[in-house]
């Protein structure tokens, strides 16, 4: 089976970098995300991307996940425990779909008429 491709973008900036001291602070966040993606039950590879302030400050730690069963924003952490709230994250990015509306369907390709020319 191939792997899943999960993306996981982190905000660096200094209220989220309190937030994800607290996960695991003996191993680094990087490292705890890439050991919990180890440990799911679908076979994922994980590219993490540090980002700057992603404007979300108001809702506490912010970090966006990107992934074939789940892609959106993961916010909420308020500093305690958010360990959980991660790997249930990444578990259901990672996650492929068993079914989809598009599925079985064709579909025309778009007349050359109706496209829009940049």
């Amino acid at each position: 089976m191939a792997k899943v491709a999960l993306t996981v973008f982190i905000c660096t900036q200094k209220d989220c970098r309190h937030v994800w001291r607290h996960v695991d602070a003996e191993m680094g966040m990087r490292r705890w995300i890439k050991k919990v993606v180890s440990e799911l039950q679908t076979p994922a590879r994980v590219e993490i991307i540090e980002t700057e302030c992603m404007d979300r400050c108001d809702e506490g730690g912010c970090l966006f996940v990107a992934g074939p069963g789940h892609s959106g924003f993961v916010t909420g952490f308020d500093g305690r425990s958010p360990s959980a709230h991660l790997r249930a994250a990444l578990s259901a990015a990672a996650t492929l779909p068993t079914s989809c509306s598009c599925w079985d369907k064709t579909f025309s390709p778009i007349p050359s008429g109706e496209r829009q020319n940049h």
